[in-house]
């Protein structure tokens, strides 16, 4: 079965949409955010899934019939994500060594 792309400046809205309601969905669980707040973590629900799908369908060899539930759940979850990237981050900045001995064990 083809799929239906429609893109503009590479970007498909297909993934967009399915990550932006994620994004909307993913409110649902999280209270007390501005509607500043609400409409960054829709927002970062749809970049993420822009962006991130490709990877996780490349890595994972994941089917075309359920790329659209991947960017879903991409944005459903990237409230989470993006803290938790963030956090990884400074950690290898403040002490890449001390990071490694505890993801060792050592």
């Amino acid at each position: 079965m083809a799929e239906i792309t429609t893109t503009a400046l590479t970007l498909k809205y297909s993934t967009a949409i399915a990550g932006f309601l994620g994004g909307v969905v993913s409110l649902s669980y999280v209270r007390s955010l501005t509607r500043w707040q609400a409409m960054s973590a829709i927002g970062t629900g749809a970049i993420c899934a822009q962006y991130l799908t490709p990877i996780a369908i490349h890595l994972w060899t994941i089917p075309l019939v359920v790329h659209g539930g991947v960017a879903f759940l991409i944005g459903l979850t990237a409230i989470n994500i993006v803290p938790a990237l963030l956090k990884a981050s400074s950690l290898v900045q403040d002490d890449l060594t001390a990071l490694l001995k505890r993801l060792l064990g050592k």
